[in-house]
């Protein structure tokens, strides 16, 4: 069964900088962030301006070893980084 992939990734790496990644279908990427951001919501402003629309994609936040997984129409599900929602 293909699992759907985020449309849009917010990571934030060691020291907390901030950047996003939009993919296609297939999982290829589509677009990342040129730079990095020092907060979430800065990141996800930067995100706003490039298409991002959080009521309508399937996006997902990685922070600390745990990833958030939000899909249009459902409870938001948090799992280990790596991991992917089976629904």
């Amino acid at each position: 069964m293909d699992r759907p992939s985020p449309e849009w990734e917010f990571v934030a790496s060691k020291g907390d900088a901030w950047t996003w990644r939009r993919f296609n279908a297939d999982w290829s990427l589509s677009c990342i962030s040129t730079r990095s951001f020092s907060s979430y919501g800065a990141t996800t402003g930067d995100a706003l301006e490039h298409g991002f629309s959080p009521t309508t994609c399937y996006w997902a936040v990685t922070f600390g070893g745990r990833t958030t997984h939000y899909r249009p129409g459902k409870i938001p599900i948090t799992l280990m980084a790596g991991l992917s929602p089976q629904d």
